[in-house]
């Protein structure tokens, strides 16, 4: 593999234009289940981080209501439920 520096004569910018050296045939076929992998990884990552960021929602609007507004444990029934719905999806997601 060969690199070469190209300037665009503006700033300090650093470009670079590499040729050759690409990835042998072989090589590609061994990574394509890995790739697979890596995929099913970061999908199930990013179901995580919503349900994350879904119970921090409703967490916060549940001590709003109750806190804030001083809504008693049966009107915040159903947001308790969801937020346990949220807590779960992980769960049943599977291991990352």
């Amino acid at each position: 593999m060969t690199c070469r520096h190209l300037s665009d004569g503006v700033g300090i910018h650093l470009i670079f234009e590499c040729t050759g050296g690409g990835m042998s045939k072989e090589l590609f076929e061994q990574i394509t289940p890995a790739r697979i992998y890596l995929g099913v990884t970061v999908v199930v990552g990013l179901l995580v981080a919503v349900a994350t960021i879904a119970q921090m929602v409703i967490l916060s609007k549940i001590v709003d209501r109750v806190f804030v507004g001083g809504e008693d444990f049966a009107a915040v029934t159903t947001q308790i439920l969801a937020l346990l719905g949220a807590w779960a999806a992980p769960w049943c997601a599977g291991p990352s």
